[in-house]
C-alpha cells in the first residue's frame, strides 16, 4: 500500500522488519484498517516532543487503498490516532505532507485546523 498510495517504492521485507521493531516502541504506533483479510489502511504516528511546544503525535505514514477511499476508512484511522494521543497527553495529532500531495490537503478541511506551509532544504 505504501507503493500504490504513498508512491514509495520499498521492499515488503524492510516494511516487515521495521514494524516488528515498532511494536516495542512504546514512543510509536500502528493502527490497520482491514476488511476481511486485507489490509485497506494505515497510520504511523510517533511522539513530537520538541523543547519549543507542546507535544503532539506526528503523522508518519497514512495511507488508504485507492479502491477504499471516500468511505470512512481514514476518518476512523485519524479518529484513532487522536484517541492515542489524548491518552498520552499530546494536545493533537499533526502532518507534514509535500504541496504536492493534494489528496493529503483534505486532512485540512476535515480535522487540521492550522496551516503552516515550510521548506526543505
Amino acid at each position: 500500500m505504501s507503493t500504490t498510495s504513498l508512491g514509495y517504492d520499498y521492499a515488503l521485507a524492510k516494511t516487515e522488519t521495521k514494524l516488528a521493531k515498532i511494536i516495542f516502541d512504546n514512543s510509536q504506533a500502528v493502527f490497520v484498517a482491514d476488511i476481511g483479510e486485507k489490509v485497506v489502511g494505515y497510520i504511523h504516528i510517533a511522539n513530537y516532543d520538541v523543547i519549543y511546544a507542546v507535544n503532539y503525535k506526528n503523522i508518519l505514514g497514512f495511507a488508504v487503498n485507492n479502491d477504499y477511499k471516500r468511505q470512512g476508512i481514514g476518518t476512523a484511522l485519524l479518529s484513532a490516532a487522536e484517541k492515542l494521543a489524548e491518552e498520552n497527553g499530546a494536545v493533537g495529532v499533526r502532518l507534514e505532507s509535500g504541496i504536492e500531495r493534494t489528496d493529503a490537503h483534505i486532512l485540512q478541511c476535515v480535522r487540521l485546523l492550522r496551516e503552516k506551509i515550510a521548506k526543505k532544504f
